[in-house]
């Protein structure tokens, strides 16, 4: 493993889901020898460490479903379609 030095006293380390939270070097190398860290940014000029990214771990990107019904029933043999649903809701308000 190469030595890792900080451009300062912490860096940000992205996780897979997009959260961002600031690290230490201790930090930082536990997670990279852990196998936890996907890519390490470093500065051009000096090498210095600027973030850090980790791979997903389980079900953290993808714990709930986010399909939607593309038709939607209205009356009793109306149907519609859900982005013309909320054009109508924008043209009555």
């Amino acid at each position: 493993m190469d030595s890792l030095k900080l451009a300062g006293p912490t860096c940000i380390c992205e996780s897979a889901c997009g959260k961002r939270r600031k690290i230490t070097l201790r930090t930082l190398k536990l997670l990279n020898e852990a196998g936890r860290v996907r890519e390490i940014v470093k500065r051009k000029r000096d090498g210095l460490v600027t973030r850090a990214r980790l791979f997903a771990e389980p079900n953290e990107i993808a714990s709930r479903i986010t399909a939607q019904a593309e038709v939607v029933r209205i009356g009793a043999s109306t149907w519609i379609h859900t982005r013309n649903l909320k054009l109508m809701g924008e043209a009555r308000g």
